[in-house]
């Protein structure tokens, strides 16, 4: 089976797809800084929101900056590998 993450269309489509998380997430973060409620009341929306803001730019900074590289292997000290 080849490995579908080695070609640049992928590379191209996996940073395009962390570009969209990043603007969703901006776009959340823009919604959630609109939202009133009283102090130390925050309502289900703004957990919603924030969640989303927080998971958005976490993947989409990843796919962002990686890409296909994302899926490189890495060598493991001795250490750490398993028996």
């Amino acid at each position: 089976m080849a490995a579908w993450h080695r070609t640049r269309r992928a590379d191209v489509a996996l940073r395009a797809f962390g570009s969209g998380y990043c603007g969703i997430a901006a776009i959340a973060a823009q919604r959630l800084a609109g939202v009133s409620h009283p102090p130390h009341a925050p309502s289900l929306l703004a957990f919603v929101l924030a969640t989303l803001v927080f998971a958005g730019a976490s993947f989409g900074s990843a796919l962002l900056l990686l890409g296909a590289h994302l899926f490189d292997r890495v060598e493991v000290s001795a250490r750490w590998r398993r028996g």
